[in-house]
């Protein structure tokens, strides 16, 4: 195994594994607060922002993950339970989604353009 490979393979690891820790803080962060409510009537201060901090972590962490297994973040143990011609419907579907609302973004977002900047809105033809 050459010393990238090393390198690659000790990245990986603590990638899994610092994932699982985001999470497991995000758990024990929302626990403490809601014991300190119940019992001192007193929140731990910052929780929902460090919440919402950990949240994000281990999404962008797991994002490698679940992009190299080309899943969804929960949405692969939903989609595998459907036969496999199904599968292929739900996938195009989604891709259809993800396009459409790129699309409507692109759009919305010229005609905010010309809002603002009082740009006369031109009318939108492919050119060639």
């Amino acid at each position: 195994m050459s010393v990238g490979q090393k390198i690659w393979r000790g990245i990986t690891i603590v990638d899994r594994y610092l994932g699982v820790i985001f999470l497991f803080n995000l758990i024990i962060l929302i626990l403490i607060d809601t014991c300190l409510r119940a019992f001192a009537i007193t929140p731990f201060m910052g929780t929902m922002e460090l919440v919402r901090c950990f949240l994000i972590w281990s999404v962008f962490v797991s994002l490698r993950q679940v992009t190299k297994e080309d899943g969804h973040i929960r949405m692969g143990e939903l989609i595998a339970l459907a036969p496999p011609i199904w599968q292929q419907i739900i996938k195009l579907a989604i891709h259809l989604a993800a396009l459409l609302v790129f699309l409507s973004l692109h759009f919305r977002s010229s005609r905010l353009r010309c809002t603002i900047f009082m740009i006369p809105p031109q009318p939108w033809r492919f050119r060639w």
